[in-house]
């Protein structure tokens, strides 16, 4: 559990703080290299010009070479896959090795873009965190809708297909997240009730400030917001209202973007330096801190955490998922979001390989530790994109849980199987509510220094700010 706690609130922490530096110098190679993709693509069959012949007419063989920055696990899919198709050779590379310096993950961006224009890469690239569309408008990678329409095999309403149709570009899928994540919400019991404040149904960073707000003014108390908040936490739901990447236009020097940057700015206390950072999270019947300490606290939806819908807390609310101001509902994709270059010799193998690692996996009858943990970890405890997966991780983990805390002395009164059902189905609820993809770590580097500069330097006011943002995204969208 540990292992996994840690994995997630790194990846979060990444997501944030990473700045990419990764846009090339040589804009000449880039066109020369994106016009030539492009021209490329336009030469071949519109309709499906990527997908190949059933697989069930021959045996599957050849090779593969697949790129990931973060993604580890898709080791194991790769010896398994090598396992059922013996004539198979897969060859993959991890960046960032666990444990070791590696590469950076902005090198990594910038050696994957440069070997995908020049039709050097891997045959299937991790692109999670990355502008998947500015590789897909370039010709560079495959419309995976290609090979799911022409593929028997291939059964859409198997899979969380909102996700799919958030992550489109023109019309069509360009990577495929095996999990996703987004962010749930805990409210203080004791604070709304003491403030006479209903509990809302969703949260956005609007109601989340006029709560703290109102409760703060109707209370007379000092608490803080939410652990770990800072002024650009709610970046990555709020930045995609604010651009389109389809007509390549952006609307950051608007009104009402510069009043989101002055609200956050004003209202959200300055963190200074990291080690500020109180990730606290609601875990094990401790919630103690929700009491007096602050009025929320966040945690990613992930299977090691559900148990904690089944606890009767005193001092905190059932959670509620995080939205945009304009009342959609994001998701992140921080690794293993895999796409098909356009270079690849063997698309068809390409993707039997994709399609088998989303595929239904069965889970262990036991509810021993390591075989629990290998099975949810192979999906970094987040939710799979296969929705069977996701009931058989997230059911698999709140029972384990129930089964080793034998401490917890208030759980929820009536049927644990019934309980669990009820939290694991309200869960893929909030799934199919998700319906746009958040800004990824790519576009947060790419206007890091903006926002140092207003929230951390006071070097410039949300006016000069916005307009800064607003050239950089122009060019981003229409490089």
């Amino acid at each position: 559990m540990k292992r996994f706690l840690c994995l997630c609130q790194a990846f979060c922490i990444v997501a944030l703080c990473l700045l990419t530096g990764c846009q090339s110098n040589d804009t000449k190679l880039y066109d020369q290299l994106t016009n030539q993709a492009a021209s490329e693509q336009t030469s071949e069959q519109k309709s499906g010009q990527d997908a190949a012949a059933s697989p069930q007419e021959k045996p599957l063989s050849g090779t593969l070479r697949v790129s990931t920055y973060y993604d580890e696990e898709i080791s194991a899919r790769a010896e398994e896959f090598e396992q059922l198709h013996p004539e198979v050779q897969i060859e993959v590379s991890v960046a960032q090795q666990s444990g070791s310096v590696g590469e950076s993950w902005e090198d990594y961006l910038q050696r994957t873009s440069v070997e995908m224009m020049s039709g050097q890469s891997a045959d299937i690239v991790d692109l999670a965190q990355m502008s998947v569309s500015r590789y897909a408008k370039s010709g560079l990678l495959c419309n995976l809708y290609d090979f799911m329409e022409m593929d028997s095999d291939f059964h859409s309403e198997d899979y969380y297909t909102n996700i799919f149709k958030a992550k489109e570009y023109d019309g069509g899928l360009y990577s495929l997240p095996f999990y996703f994540l987004y962010d749930m919400t805990y409210l203080s019991c004791p604070l709304l009730e003491e403030a006479r404040l209903d509990a809302p149904d969703a949260l956005d960073y609007e109601k989340m400030l006029d709560l703290y707000r109102q409760i703060s003014d109707k209370t007379g108390k000092d608490f803080s917001i939410m652990p770990g908040i800072i002024s650009e936490w709610f970046f990555k739901y709020e930045f995609p209202a604010y651009y389109d990447v389809e007509t390549g236009t952006a609307n950051f020097d608007s009104p009402e973007f510069i009043s989101y940057l002055k609200r956050t700015k004003e209202e959200i206390p300055k963190l200074e330096q990291m080690a500020d950072w109180d990730m606290t999270r609601v875990a094990g019947g401790v919630d103690d801190f929700m009491q007096e300490d602050y009025l929320f606290c966040n945690y990613d939806v992930t299977s090691i955490d559900t148990y904690n819908m089944l606890i009767d807390y005193p001092n905190i609310l059932p959670p509620v998922p995080m939205r945009s101001h304009d009342g959609q509902f994001g998701f992140s994709t921080l690794q293993a979001d895999y796409g098909i270059v356009r270079s690849c010799e063997n698309k068809e193998l390409a993707w039997e390989f994709l399609k088998y690692c989303i595929s239904e996996k069965q889970p262990p009858e036991s509810l021993e530790h390591e075989a629990v943990m290998d099975y949810t970890g192979q999906f970094h405890a987040w939710v799979p994109i296969n929705i069977q997966n996701f009931y058989h991780s997230f059911t698999l983990e709140c029972n384990y849980y129930r089964s080793i805390m034998t401490d917890v002395t208030n759980w929820k009164q009536g049927d644990p199987q019934q309980l669990t059902e009820h939290a694991v189905e309200q869960i893929h609820e909030w799934n199919l509510q998700r319906n746009f993809a958040c800004s990824g770590t790519e576009i947060f580097g790419l206007l890091q220094e903006e926002l140092n500069n207003y929230y951390q330097y006071d070097l410039a006011t949300a006016e000069e700010t916005a307009k800064s943002i607003q050239t950089k995204m122009n060019i981003f969208l229409n490089e």
